[in-house]
């Protein structure tokens, strides 16, 4: 199986092996932010060859806080139309990115063309921040990682776009630029 991934916290989005589609999602300055009933779908190629036994899903994502608490944005997470999870709720409380890792059976799975989707429920109350999702034959663990750092490796220089917030307000505003240049 090819390196499969979207990596919203690039900028362009960075992708292999895959075509996005969202609804009701707007891009953020690191991530994909999903509200209430939003979807996001990767479409990925399997070749008709292989027999994949499993394959590894990796989301990270946050919820983002209400206030002081923690946030709620139930998620389901489909493929190719059948649930792989429903009302799954990221760990972690809002603060940092959580890596969630599924089994994905490779029963799901067909020659071609094929469909992961992940949505919120329409009884969310705050965003899902949408980061990476991965895919990796089972036999093949970490692949889609590597080739995501193999080409964030080629660039001699990064802009970051910040953010900021006052203490103790929900709101974030935009913030100075971060530029940077690696000597290689």
């Amino acid at each position: 199986m090819q390196a499969t991934f979207a990596d919203f916290s690039a900028t362009p989005v960075g992708v292999s092996n895959a075509g996005i589609r969202y609804r009701h999602c707007h891009e953020g300055s690191s991530h994909l932010a999903m509200g209430a009933d939003a979807s996001t779908e990767l479409d990925f190629e399997i070749d008709g060859q292989e027999r994949i036994a499993e394959v590894t899903l990796k989301v990270t994502a946050l919820v983002s806080k209400l206030g002081g608490s923690p946030g709620y944005a139930p998620v389901d997470v489909l493929v190719n139309g059948k649930a792989l999870v429903e009302g799954f709720t990221v760990p972690g409380g809002g603060d940092l990115p959580q890596d969630n890792v599924l089994a994905v059976p490779g029963e799901l799975l067909r020659p071609g063309t094929n469909t992961l989707e992940i949505r919120t429920g329409a009884d969310a109350r705050s965003m899902l921040r949408l980061y990476r999702v991965t895919l990796d034959s089972v036999y093949e663990r970490g692949r889609s990682e590597r080739a995501m750092a193999a080409d964030a490796a080629r660039d001699t220089v990064f802009t970051y776009t910040t953010e900021r917030r006052l203490p103790f307000t929900s709101s974030w505003r935009p913030g100075p630029r971060l530029l940077f240049h690696v000597d290689r």
